[in-house]
C-alpha cells in the first residue's frame, strides 16, 4: 500500500492533553488515520504565545506551527476561537491580515516540501479560502469542513463575500458541515438551481466520541448539573445560571460549569448575585482526562443552553452532547445548540428555546421529576443514538464523503 500525503488545516488545535482548546479536530485525524493507515497526515495550525514548538511527529500524523506576528506574546487570535477573540478585543481584528498570510505562506511550503497529495480544511473561513488559492497555485485537490458560522461570517464581506463562498464551494473537491443547520447556511449564498448540483458533493458528517468502556444505562441521583465547555457568549452559560439563580425550588445540589474562556469574570460576577447560588456553584476550570470523565459519569443533568451571539457566532454541534449521549446522560440543550437534529424531546431528553432561562428551569424540573424507569429508559434511547457517533463510524463517513476511504482515489488520479 503506498503512503499517501495529506494536509489538515486548522485554526483551532490543541498541544496536548492539557491545552484546554477544543480536541475534536486532533481525535478526527487520529481516528481516520484508524481507519485508512495508507494516508500520512500532516497538521497545520497556528503557533501561540508562550509555546516555541514549530514541528512534532505524533504516531497519527505530523504537528506543523506556523509564527503570524512577532512578538510572540501577540499570537493569542486563536486561543478561544477568532471570533471570540475579537469580540473581547476589537484591536486583534489587525492581527487577522498577517494570520491570513502566514498560514497561506505556510501551507504552500508545506505542500511543496511534504508533496501533499490533498489538502483538508476545517471551517471554511479562513482554511477554507486558503486551500483554495494553495491549490489554485499547485493543483492539489481540497476539501473543507464547516463547522458553524464560519461560511455565515462571508456575508458580511461586503462585495467579495459571496463570491468567494461559491468560487471555493465550486472548485472543491466536496465538503462536509457538521449539522444540517450549518449545510443550511452554505446554502444562502447558492440559487436554487445552483445548489441543487453543487450540493451533490457536501455531506452531513459531525464531529464524533470515543465512547466508554462498559457503559451503561441509568442516571445518577447525585443532584449535580454540568456544563462543560468553552466559556464564550455562544455557549449561554448565564442563562443556566439565571434559571437556577431565579429559580429556588429547584432541588439540585451542584452546578458545576467546566471550562475557560473570556466570559468566566463575567458568569462569576452573575452568579455571585444569587444568594441561594452561594456554594451551590463551582467553576473548575479546564478538564481532562480522568477528572473529565469522572464529572459526565457523576453528572445527573447535563446542559447546553447555547445560543447564537451577537456577532453572529454560534454553534455546529457541540461536541460534549455527543460526549454525554454515549455515558447515557439526560441533556437538556436548546434548538440553537443543533441538538433538534438528534434529540427527540422528551423521548432521548429535552429542547429548549435560546435565551430562555425559565424554559431551562422547566425542563430541569421535568428531568428531576421522572421516575427511575422513565430515567432509565432516557438513558437507554441516549446510549442508542450515540452509537452512530463513534469515531469509528464518523471516520469511514468522512473518508467516503472525501474520496478517500481507500487509495482508489490516489491510484487513479
Amino acid at each position: 500500500m503506498t503512503t499517501k500525503n495529506v494536509l489538515v488545516l486548522a485554526s483551532t488545535f490543541p498541544y496536548g492533553d492539557s491545552d484546554d482548546k477544543p480536541d475534536f479536530v486532533r481525535r478526527q485525524v487520529i481516528a481516520l488515520k484508524r481507519e485508512n493507515p495508507g494516508i500520512n497526515f500532516f497538521v497545520l495550525a497556528p503557533a501561540e504565545a508562550g509555546v516555541k514548538r514549530k514541528r512534532k511527529q505524533e504516531c497519527s500524523y505530523t504537528e506543523i506551527r506556523f509564527s503570524y506576528f512577532f512578538p510572540s506574546s501577540f499570537q493569542i487570535l486563536t486561543k478561544y476561537g477568532i471570533l471570540p477573540a475579537i469580540k473581547s478585543n476589537k484591536l486583534l481584528v489587525f492581527l487577522i491580515p498577517f494570520f491570513l498570510l502566514s498560514e497561506f505562506a505556510s501551507a504552500l511550503i508545506t505542500v511543496k516540501k511534504e508533496k501533499i497529495d490533498y489538502i483538508y480544511a476545517h471551517w471554511f473561513f479562513p482554511q477554507g479560502l486558503i486551500a483554495y488559492f494553495v491549490s489554485l497555485l499547485t493543483d492539489v485537490p481540497f476539501f473543507y469542513t464547516s463547522h458553524s458560522s464560519d461560511v455565515q461570517i462571508m456575508s458580511k464581506i461586503p462585495w467579495v463575500g459571496k463570491f468567494f463562498v461559491r468560487k471555493v464551494t465550486r472548485k472543491a473537491v466536496g465538503a462536509t458541515a457538521v449539522s444540517r443547520r450549518s449545510l443550511n447556511k452554505i446554502s444562502f449564498f447558492f440559487s436554487r438551481t445552483e445548489w441543487e448540483r453543487v450540493s451533490k458533493k457536501i455531506n452531513v458528517v459531525p464531529m464524533g466520541v470515543d465512547s466508554p468502556k462498559n457503559r451503561k444505562a441509568g442516571i445518577e441521583e447525585h443532584g449535580l448539573i454540568l456544563f462543560m465547555g468553552r466559556l464564550v457568549e455562544k455557549k449561554g452559560v448565564n442563562f443556566l445560571i439565571e434559571a437556577l439563580g431565579a429559580n429556588r425550588d429547584i432541588p439540585f445540589k451542584k452546578l458545576v460549569i467546566a471550562g475557560d474562556g473570556p466570559e468566566r469574570k463575567r458568569l462569576f460576577e452573575i452568579s455571585n448575585g444569587y444568594k441561594n447560588l452561594d456554594k451551590k456553584i463551582a467553576f473548575v476550570g479546564f478538564v481532562s482526562g480522568a477528572k473529565k470523565e469522572s464529572l459526565l459519569s457523576d453528572a445527573s443533568l447535563i446542559i447546553l443552553p447555547s445560543i447564537v451571539a451577537d456577532n453572529g457566532d454560534a454553534e455546529g454541534i457541540p461536541v460534549v452532547l455527543m460526549e454525554a449521549l454515549s455515558r447515557g446522560k439526560i441533556c437538556i440543550a436548546t434548538r440553537e445548540s443543533g441538538a433538534d437534529e438528534y434529540i427527540e424531546d422528551g423521548v432521548n431528553g429535552f429542547l429548549v428555546d435560546q435565551k430562555n432561562s425559565e424554559q431551562i428551569a422547566g425542563r430541569i424540573r421535568a428531568a428531576m421529576n421522572l421516575s427511575v424507569e422513565q430515567k432509565r429508559k432516557f438513558s437507554e434511547e441516549a446510549i442508542r443514538l450515540s452509537k452512530t457517533f463513534e469515531w469509528s463510524v464518523i471516520a469511514r463517513r468522512q473518508l467516503s464523503a472525501m474520496g478517500l476511504e481507500s487509495n482508489e482515489y490516489f491510484d487513479i488520479k
